[in-house]
């Protein structure tokens, strides 16, 4: 139990391992490819993020497990 500060701006992802893994990529590599796109994604509303994310991390691969994202934007 804890908490963490959420200032206005803010952006917060949390997804399930179904988004990154892959059984020939190493998770370090999945996980660096969503925090590339992470940080250079062209728009603070949510919805778009998660569904830029989502194409990046399976239009080209079937997933092999489960898929689960949520994205929170904190606004003013």
């Amino acid at each position: 139990v804890g908490t963490v500060p959420f200032p206005v701006g803010s952006t917060l992802v949390v997804y399930t391992d179904g988004l990154v893994e892959r059984r020939r990529e190493a998770i370090d590599r999945s996980i660096g490819r969503l925090e590339g796109a992470l940080r250079g994604a062209d728009t603070d509303d949510a919805d778009q993020l998660a569904s830029q994310l989502m194409a990046l991390n399976l239009s080209t691969v079937e997933p092999d497990d489960d898929v689960a994202l949520v994205v929170v934007t904190r606004t003013a």
